[in-house]
């Protein structure tokens, strides 16, 4: 289904591509007490994606996008997202398939967010031009 919903966004999206913005973003290990997320482990995290240029709002607050290997659901509100391989080297944890929440966006405060260190950097332009199409329409919907 993965692989079906990969190569239908990629055909979808080459057709389109110059009309949507492809912005990078970074990944994030958050601990699930600055989502509020409820896990049964106390010191519990999850991966979340911060676009690059996501600014501090007014309120003190920044969008973050949840990414989940056990909660998933339809497309516009969940993209899925495939693991990363890189050299062992690196920080980055997204070593299984999993999915973004996005028409779920949680916040986290910018005190959270300046004691964060990105764990991964995503340049996948085919993923990102889906986040930003799904997201546009979650917004639409709202």
């Amino acid at each position: 289904m993965r692989e079906f919903q990969n190569k239908l966004l990629e055909a979808f999206l080459s057709l389109e591509s110059s009309d949507l913005p492809s912005d990078e973003g970074d990944w994030y290990l958050i601990p699930d007490s600055s989502t509020r997320i409820k896990e049964k482990y106390r010191q519990s995290s999850h991966p979340g994606f911060i676009l690059s240029g996501n600014k501090i709002g007014t309120s003190g607050y920044v969008e973050v996008w949840i990414r989940s290997t056990s909660t998933f659901g339809e497309m516009p509100e969940w993209l899925n997202h495939n693991s990363h391989f890189h050299d062992r080297t690196t920080k980055c944890n997204l070593d299984k398939d999993g999915w973004v929440g996005v028409g779920f966006p949680r916040r986290i405060g910018a005190y959270n967010l300046r004691n964060l260190v990105s764990t991964c950097h995503e340049s996948d332009q085919i993923w990102l031009r889906s986040f930003q199409r799904c997201l546009s329409e979650c917004r639409a919907k709202k």
